[in-house]
């Protein structure tokens, strides 16, 4: 993985992991994951720029990274949304209006940027 770290992105490299156009076997394994774009993690975590190399020994780094939790926000924040909405509304047919509301609102804002949600007008 560490020899990863010196391969160069290619311009196609994601930001973040999406299922489109993604190829994982059953041989993929996480070194093919990593590329010089990585090295940026070892950085954030430990406000220094050594070679990972150099910190696979840090024991505050290690606890740093034992610490992170990995969470899907965006189902997450989908299922906090739909309880609120639910515990908000106690009657069914107001609980479906509300939504076939916000059904129809994001079709009428298909990208769920800040931006979009800022410009949308009623």
């Amino acid at each position: 993985m560490l020899e990863n770290l010196v391969r160069p992105a290619s311009k196609k490299a994601l930001k973040r992991l999406e299922g489109k156009g993604l190829r994982v076997t059953n041989t993929t394994t996480l070194s093919g994951f990593v590329t010089s774009r990585s090295k940026r993690l070892f950085e954030l975590l430990t406000d220094r720029k050594e070679h990972p190399q150099n910190l696979l020994a840090d024991e505050a780094l290690e606890n740093r990274v034992r610490a992170l939790k990995v969470v899907n926000d965006s189902a997450e924040r989908a299922i906090a949304l739909i309880k609120q909405f639910a515990g908000a509304v106690k009657d069914e047919g107001q609980r479906q209006y509300l939504l076939r509301v916000v059904k129809h609102h994001r079709s009428e804002v298909p990208k769920r940027t800040k931006a979009a949600c800022s410009a949308f007008s009623l």
